[in-house]
C-alpha cells in the first residue's frame, strides 16, 4: 500500500469550513469517527431533511478529520465517509424532490479525484456513487433515457467497483 498522505488537497473545502474546524477542533480524531460511525448508522431512521442534514454533517466531519495527522486507515475512511455522504445526500435530494444545489457538481468533483484513486477502496466507492446517481434518476422518472445512462456508467464503472475490499 502506498504510504499515507498528508495532505487534504483532494478534499473540496466547503464555505463552512473554519466553522466546522472550530466546531470538531476540540474532538479527537476517535471521537470524529465515532460520530461519523454513528451518522452512518442513524441516517436512513430519519425524515429525508434530517437525513440530509446528518449526511451534510457526516461530509463536514470527514473534511475536517482530512486535515488532521491521519494514519492510512483513518484517511481511506474519512475519504470513502465523504462519498458516501455525498452520494447519499444526491439520492436523498433527487427521491424526495428537495431541489438541493450543486449534489451533482459534488458528485462531478467525486469522479474527478477518486474514481481513479490508487487506493481500490475509495476507488470502487467513488465509482458506485457515480453509477447510483443515474439510478436515483431512473428511479424518479422512470424515463428509458436515465435507464440507459445507468446501464452505460454501470458497464464502465463495474470492474473498479468489483475491486472493493472492504466487507
Amino acid at each position: 500500500m502506498p504510504p499515507p498522505v498528508k495532505s487534504n488537497e483532494n478534499i473540496p473545502r466547503q464555505s463552512r469550513g473554519s466553522e466546522a474546524d472550530s466546531e470538531f477542533a476540540n474532538q479527537s480524531t476517535d471521537q470524529l469517527v465515532e460520530r461519523s460511525i454513528k451518522i452512518h448508522q442513524t441516517w436512513g431512521q430519519e425524515a429525508p431533511g434530517i437525513g440530509v442534514a446528518l449526511c451534510q454533517e457526516r461530509a463536514r466531519i470527514s473534511q475536517h478529520l482530512l486535515t488532521r495527522s491521519l494514519s492510512e486507515a483513518q484517511q481511506i475512511f474519512a475519504t470513502t465517509s465523504y462519498i458516501d455522504a455525498i452520494s447519499l445526500i444526491d439520492s436523498l435530494n433527487v427521491s424526495s424532490k428537495m431541489k438541493i444545489q450543486d449534489t451533482r457538481k459534488s458528485l462531478l468533483e467525486i469522479d474527478q479525484k477518486y474514481c481513479s484513486h490508487n487506493n481500490r477502496d475509495i476507488a470502487a466507492k467513488a465509482n458506485l456513487a457515480i453509477v447510483l446517481a443515474p439510478l436515483y434518476d431512473f428511479m424518479a422518472t422512470g424515463t428509458p433515457e436515465q435507464a440507459a445512462q445507468f446501464e452505460s456508467e454501470y458497464r464502465l464503472r463495474l470492474m473498479k467497483i468489483a475491486q472493493n475490499s472492504s466487507p
